[in-house]
């Protein structure tokens, strides 16, 4: 079982990739899949990015084009993208 991880705009610099396939177990949640990932690739930027020390979250999660959090479950063939933040005005 699969789940696709898309790295948008910057984030994706920091990554190495714009797209990673990981390794899905039962139970696995966003922020397991995105930690595996970090630490596979041994990026603590990408991890610092991601998840602020509070445990907040630093970027917009989308799981199958809809917004989530890091602890929403992870299915097979799943698509999770993060992107940086967006402002303007």
């Amino acid at each position: 079982m699969t789940v696709k991880l898309r790295f948008l705009g910057s984030l994706s610099i920091i990554a190495g990739s714009k797209v990673v396939e990981v390794n899905l177990n039962d139970g696995d949640t966003v922020r397991i899949v995105i930690e595996r990932v970090a630490k596979s690739y041994n990026k603590v930027d990408l991890m610092k990015r991601i998840f602020h020390k509070d445990g907040g979250l630093g970027v917009n999660l989308l799981l199958n084009g809809r917004h989530c959090g890091a602890d929403e479950k992870v299915n097979q063939k799943d698509e999770i993208c993060i992107m940086s933040p967006i402002s303007g005005g």
